[in-house]
Formats: C-alpha cells, structure tokens, sequence
C-alpha cells in the first residue's frame, strides 16, 4: 500500500476515534427491587429486576386517604396493609443507576390498559426514606395516556449522577368519604418511564 495513502487512513481513523471519544453518552439502567412477576425491562442500557422483600403487590385494592399513604408504606412490617389486613397499596422500589455522565430524567406514567372508570386511582413517588417527592399524580383512564410525575409546579425532575437513587412508587386508590362501588374490582396495568432530556428513555412495566 502506499505509504502516504497509508498514513492518510491512519489519520482518518485517529480522528473518527477523537470524535467518539470527545462525545459523551448518559448511559443509565433502573432496577425495580419485587417479585419479578409485575415489573419488567430490558431497555437501551436498563436492567430491571425484582425483590418480594421491599416490594408489595396488592391482590383487590380498598380505598386510602392520601394523607395515610407515607405511613402505610413506610411500615417496618406489613406495608400497604392496613389494620384490618387489607390492601390499601401495591408498592415497588426503583434504583436507578448512571453508568455515564449526568442526566436529567423527567418520570411518568403510561396507561396500558384499565378499567378504571374514576379519578380515584392515584400514584406518586417517594425517596428512599420514604419522603414524597412528586405531588400526587392521577393516573390516565386512557389507553396509552401519558401523565407525567410533578413537583412544585412542574414536571418532576432526578438529576442522576454516578450514584445510585432508589425511589418508591406507590398506586393507591384515593379515599373519597363516599360511595365507592365503582372503584371496586378494577385492574390497572401501566409503565413508568424515565426520559432523558436528549430522548433516553427506560422503562419497567407493572400492574395492580
């Protein structure tokens, strides 16, 4: 080969590698922590698995007041029961996980299926010490409704760095101090999002 055709593909490729290496990707992945059986994903660089230890499934939801819901699900035992032993909650944990440079992720919460057919159902998010920080969101009663998780006014917002933050998703329906018949025997089944501000996105399935 030519020596100095050589040494011009040398240089082409010295530059393609500068060029890659100078642009920086926010990798991230989120591990929900349950049974395995709810919540799922296998997304871009998203991992997700579960562990029944800081995870409870609700089987036939009864209503809760929103006021409540800190203390149902911050319980040493028993979380989401209440003291007449019924499901007030169904309540997943959420690590999420930076293996590039920090983002921005704005969560939110897609309706797959429901027969919901009030405002009743409710979702929000809480810290690993079990502090909320998004408002209470109500879930869609639309296929493939988007609602997007707030806090002060706005759309909430994680920045991730490269250490790790778990988080706490509870669904719950709202006590309403009246007839709630319409409420009972439903089923929902939805996504939690996490989008990136340039268009990453991962996601975990889960349903109560």
């Amino acid at each position: 080969m030519n020596k100095t055709l050589k040494m011009s593909i040398i240089s082409v490729i010295a530059i393609i590698v500068v060029t890659i290496l100078g642009t920086t990707f926010a990798y991230f992945y989120a591990i929900a922590n349950g049974n395995g059986d709810n919540i799922t994903g296998d997304t871009f660089n998203f991992k997700a698995t579960l562990d029944t230890n800081t995870i409870y499934q609700a089987t036939k939801l009864f209503p809760l007041s929103n006021n409540l819901v800190q203390t149902a699900i911050s319980k040493a035992n028993n979380k989401c029961i209440d003291k007449n032993n019924r499901d007030v909650c169904s309540l997943y944990r959420i690590t999420l996980s930076n293996t590039g440079d920090s983002i921005t992720l704005h969560p939110y919460i897609t309706t797959t299926s429901t027969t919901y057919t009030t405002t009743n159902l409710k979702a929000q998010l809480y810290d690993d010490s079990f502090h909320p920080v998004s408002d209470v969101m109500t879930v869609s009663n639309d296929s493939n409704g988007k609602v997007y998780f707030t806090a002060s006014e706005g759309n909430l917002a994680i920045n991730l760095g490269s250490s790790n933050k778990s988080y706490y998703l509870v669904v719950w329906i709202m006590e309403t101090s009246s007839s709630q018949v319409n409420d009972q025997g439903k089923s929902f089944s939805g996504t939690i999002t996490f989008e990136g501000e340039n268009g990453e996105s991962a996601n975990i399935d889960f349903s109560t």
